[in-house]
C-alpha cells in the first residue's frame, strides 16, 4: 500500500480547540490533506466545548490546554 493510498483510506473528524488563531488555522489546513475533516473552536470554555462536541461528534479532539489562559 502507498502512503497516498493509506491517507484515502483515512477517514475521521478532528475538533480543534486552539486560541492562537494562526496555529488553529495551521492545523485546520493541515488535517484535510491527511484524509480528516476538521473543525476549528477558537473558544475553549468548558460550556462551549461541551457544545461543539454534541453535534459534531468528533473522532479526536486537538486541545490546546492553555486556550483561554493566557495572562
Amino acid at each position: 500500500m502507498t502512503d497516498e493510498q493509506s491517507v484515502r483510506q483515512r477517514t475521521g473528524s478532528e475538533l480543534i480547540v486552539e486560541d492562537d488563531s494562526a496555529m488553529g488555522m495551521i492545523a485546520l489546513q493541515l488535517l484535510p490533506d491527511e484524509g480528516y475533516a476538521a473543525s476549528l473552536l477558537s473558544a475553549a470554555s468548558s460550556d462551549t466545548l461541551r457544545a461543539a462536541v454534541g453535534p459534531l461528534e468528533p473522532d479526536c479532539i486537538l486541545l490546546d490546554s492553555g486556550a483561554g489562559d493566557r495572562t
